[in-house]
């Protein structure tokens, strides 16, 4: 399948005099995609290690030593646009994959480059040619020009990737009546009722037919194990539960040999907003888990949190990613 677009900017009817082509990848088109990655700018990382050389570099490997096997991959599609027989800008999606937290199938373009004024034609083709109810892409906080090309293109924000660095965190010294403990079993009733309380639980913004009710809620913090991957700690207030955070362990850090860790939920009782409990809770738990770094993923539409998250907690914009129901 290619899309041929006209002088006009519209696609091509014809006798049309065709000056752009959007179209799968030919195997000869390794250089050119090699060069607008060489010249691409990219964005640094709020993750100590990462860094823009290291994300160049993770591209051009990925391009160079797996080219062959990319192309021959049903589960990879590369589309290019072609302006006036160059290659402009490319595209690489991943086919068939499932969203985290919904299930739902999804198309998403895990890497591109190139000039952004062809990606709108390119962001079209894959779109008419993906089976998929859902195309995501990434969005960095160093990218407003393509975020008003994903804007231009119906795209909106879905979620925000948060990242906090914990070395040299210490444990908070404690307010005269409130204690921070490990959660246990018997708390996983009290976690279940404050999260309803306190919030939906998470939702793919911006997806049709998806989201979490009261119910899914109850059924995932009620199976808890909480001496697994997941840890919690409780906050108790004059000895009365008040809020917790739950984090995940050994979460893969993109690029990394080292693990993190994954801010799975934070939720403070509401009598108790604007006492900063919130962030002790966190503190003891960032500590006590150890890990030097944690991570977490914000809805587009929980503005208050993402404000919790990088206001009282520290954490730091790492990226966005934006999608388009399809």
């Amino acid at each position: 399948m290619c899309l041929r677009i006209s002088s006009s900017g519209s696609p091509a009817q014809p006798g049309d005099l065709v000056t752009e082509l959007i179209e799968r990848a030919r195997p000869d088109d390794l250089a050119a995609l090699v060069k607008l990655v060489e010249t691409k700018e990219y964005p640094g990382s709020r993750i100590a290690g990462i860094d823009a050389r290291l994300r160049q570099q993770s591209d051009l490997n990925a391009l160079t030593h797996h080219w062959d096997s990319l192309l021959a991959n049903p589960q990879v599609a590369i589309w290019v646009a072609r302006k006036d027989q160059d290659v402009g800008a490319y595209c690489i999606v991943g086919l068939g994959g499932a969203d985290f937290a919904s299930g739902q199938p999804e198309t998403v373009v895990v890497e591109h480059a190139g000039q952004l004024a062809l990606y709108p034609d390119l962001l079209e083709s894959v779109k008419q040619s993906v089976e998929d109810d859902f195309l995501a892409i990434r969005l960095y906080p160093e990218q407003p020009t393509l975020r008003e090309v994903l804007q231009s293109c119906g795209f909106a924000p879905e979620f925000s990737r948060v990242v906090r660095c914990t070395q040299g965190a210490r444990r908070p010294e404690l307010p005269e009546g409130l204690t921070v403990r490990p959660a246990v079993a018997a708390d996983r009733a009290f976690l279940a009722q404050l999260h309803i309380d306190c919030s939906s639980f998470y939702e793919s913004s911006n997806r049709h037919n998806v989201g979490w009710g009261a119910l899914s809620a109850l059924d995932n913090y009620l199976s808890l194990d909480l001496a697994g991957d997941v840890l919690g700690w409780v906050a108790e207030y004059q000895g009365r539960p008040a809020g917790y955070v739950l984090l995940r362990r050994e979460f893969g850090l993109e690029m990394l040999p080292t693990m993190g860790a994954y801010l799975y939920d934070i939720a403070v009782s509401k009598p108790h907003w604007g006492r900063n409990l919130v962030v002790f809770v966190h503190e003891v738990a960032a500590v006590e888990l150890g890990y030097k770094t944690i991570v977490g993923d914000i809805s587009a539409h929980n503005s208050r949190a993402l404000h919790v998250a990088m206001h009282k907690l520290q954490y730091r914009l790492e990226w966005e990613r934006w999608g388009l129901n399809l």
